[in-house]
């Protein structure tokens, strides 16, 4: 997601605000760890005086650049050769999209981001086509209840509305490359 995406998708969840109460932005990360949330993500954000709500320009600022250095991390990481795309660590899974659901199992708001998955498979999914064109990082927050989603068979990505899940599907033919990796925060 870029910054305005992130700093748009928090603006729907506040319902329009401009700030956002740590507790929402909390809720909204899908975090149980409020301090850890306000240090990590509220750092340099303007903050209403004597109040716990945080600018939300600022805020996604910060998130998206957590996201990069969590993807200048992973892709330092991953060896590629000669600009072709290294199955090291991958996995073929089929691939869904969903865009219904208002809460995922682990109690964060759907967004943008996130998916459904077997939850033993890993935290976070890097998922690139099988032509090997980057699609995302996901967050697996959500687990569904596809039997193909309970035995790990399936990945299911969250999109905002029903033409970018056919989108997606056509994009992906129903199968995707998967990385999972463990990683809390």
């Amino acid at each position: 997601m870029t910054q305005k995406e992130i700093e748009k998708d928090m603006k729907e969840y506040t319902g329009g605000s401009s700030f956002i109460r740590i507790g929402q932005l909390t809720s909204y990360l899908g975090q149980k760890n409020t301090n850890r949330v306000r240090e990590k993500y509220t750092k340099d954000a303007f903050k209403l005086d004597g109040s716990p709500s945080y600018f939300i320009p600022d805020v996604a600022k910060n998130i998206f650049r957590a996201g990069l250095l969590i993807l200048f991390f992973l892709f330092s990481s991953i060896p590629v050769e000669a600009e072709e795309f290294n199955l090291e660590g991958f996995e073929i899974m089929n691939a869904t999209a969903y865009y219904q659901g208002e809460v995922t199992a682990n109690g964060s708001k759907v967004h943008s981001g996130g998916c459904a998955c077997n939850p033993h498979l890993g935290d976070v999914a890097i998922v690139y086509t099988l032509d090997g064109d980057f699609l995302g990082l996901y967050e697996c927050n959500d687990t569904g209840g596809t039997e193909g989603l309970k035995n790990g068979t399936v990945i299911d990505i969250y999109r905002k509305n029903y033409t970018q899940c056919q989108s997606f599907m056509k994009l992906t033919g129903g199968k995707v490359y998967v990385k999972w990796i463990d990683g809390k925060g």
